[in-house]
């Protein structure tokens, strides 16, 4: 983060500080201590849209990230969060547009390629969540999170042998991940495997959870 030399070189880490300690009230009161010219710098909007978004103020948020990109479209962290907000507004084509400029001027970027796939997966972009795994495998072949969002593509496409084969990798290495447990019921499920379907279900309420969305 390139913060503008003066005050906020001391107030935007406080603000930081405060948010990580979950006091975002706080932050953003300290975030308003920054003269209106620093404000207004894209690295200290972005503090600001982090701030908005964890006090629910997603509108706000938006806006802080979209006037960053009009004054600086090069930062990769602007777009991923960017495309974090419009996820959470309920915009997750829109979402898929933001991450793939994040990840396309940070090929490196290991989270922009895990959130595009998340994304193109829920989208029913099947291909562009593929080679963003592929990205991501590039990046960072060891990411714990490829195997399942591998076997989450294959039941998105419909292959839910391989997503059958793939959940059961995932918990062979945790066995009480709650979303793979879902995952491989719905799965079995999908296969006429009922009774191992069963089986699967019963797992996770042993964990005592809330069964997750697919996704």
């Amino acid at each position: 983060m390139a913060l503008p030399p003066g005050p906020a070189q001391q107030i935007i880490p406080r603000a930081m500080a405060q948010l990580k300690a979950g006091d975002a009230a706080a932050a953003r009161l300290t975030f308003y201590g920054l003269p209106p010219a620093d404000q207004a710098h894209p690295d200290c909007l972005f503090v600001r849209a982090l701030i908005d978004r964890a006090l629910g103020r997603l509108d706000d948020a938006r806006q802080a990230l979209a006037t960053a990109i009009e004054t600086d479209a090069m930062i990769p962290q602007l777009w991923k969060l960017y495309a974090e907000v419009l996820d959470a507004q309920g915009n997750p084509a829109e979402a898929l547009r933001a991450v793939d400029r994040a990840a396309a001027l940070a090929p490196g970027y290991v989270d922009a390629w895990h959130d595009m796939a998340v994304l193109a997966i829920r989208t029913g972009e099947h291909d562009l969540a593929e080679q963003a795994l592929v990205n991501l495998a590039k990046v960072e072949p060891d990411d714990a999170r490829l195997p399942s969002l591998r076997a989450t593509l294959a039941q998105a496409r419909g292959d839910h042998d391989a997503a059958v084969e793939g959940f059961r990798a995932v918990l062979g290495a945790k066995s009480n991940d709650r979303r793979a447990l879902h995952n491989l019921a719905v799965s079995l499920r999908e296969t006429d495997r009922h009774e191992e379907a069963l089986a699967a279900v019963e797992a996770a309420l042993r964990h005592w959870i809330d069964l997750p969305e697919t996704h």
